[in-house]
Parts: structure tokens; C-alpha cells; sequence
């Protein structure tokens, strides 16, 4: 993997205390947010393939936070325990990347 590809740890928390966690490439951006998202849907997609392997639809009544993080390059060379999507040591960085959208 390149010096130059940065990826994100995405971690959505809702209010039964529940969390999930993805890998993003880019992090959380507020100009993409409406006034008031009432949904948030976020597709895991295979990078081989570019078929989509999992699909999420919170709703932001139901949610308590949702975060990126950085990834340190320690995290991007090991498997993160919890996270959608492959750490390996293959170039190219993870094998699946989510995307995030509001509605």
C-alpha cells in the first residue's frame, strides 16, 4: 500500500449502546449533511469485484454518534478485530471500503 492512500475508521453507535465499525476512505464530512439526514445508509463494496457485500440503513433517530478516525499505519498492516473489510499486507489497502451517504 502507498504512503499516500489515508483510511478512516467509521464508527456508527447507536442508542442501545450497539456499534459498528467500517473502513472508509474519506473521513466524516458535515457540508454533506442536510439540516436534518433522517437516514444513514452505508455500502460495504468489495474492491475486487466492486460488488456490494453489505448494506446498513440506521436511522438517525436511533443513532448516538457517528465518527471517523484516522488509521494509524500500525492498524492498516493487522487485521482490526470488528471492522468490515480486510487489513491485510496486500498493496492496494483493504479488500472491502464502505461508503457512507445521508438521506
Amino acid at each position: 500500500m502507498s504512503n499516500e492512500e489515508t483510511f478512516y475508521r467509521l464508527t456508527i453507535r447507536f442508542t442501545n449502546g450497539e456499534t459498528e465499525k467500517f473502513i472508509v476512505r474519506d473521513p466524516l464530512d458535515s457540508h454533506r449533511l442536510s439540516e436534518h439526514p433522517r437516514y444513514a445508509i452505508v455500502r460495504v463494496h468489495v474492491e475486487t469485484t466492486g460488488s456490494i457485500r453489505q448494506v446498513l440503513m440506521a436511522a438517525m433517530s436511533d443513532v448516538s454518534y457517528i465518527r471517523t478516525s484516522q488509521l494509524e499505519n500500525k492498524d492498516i498492516r493487522q487485521r482490526v478485530a470488528g471492522i468490515a473489510g480486510s487489513m491485510g499486507d496486500e498493496p492496494g489497502g483493504p479488500e472491502e471500503l464502505a461508503s457512507l451517504e445521508f438521506v
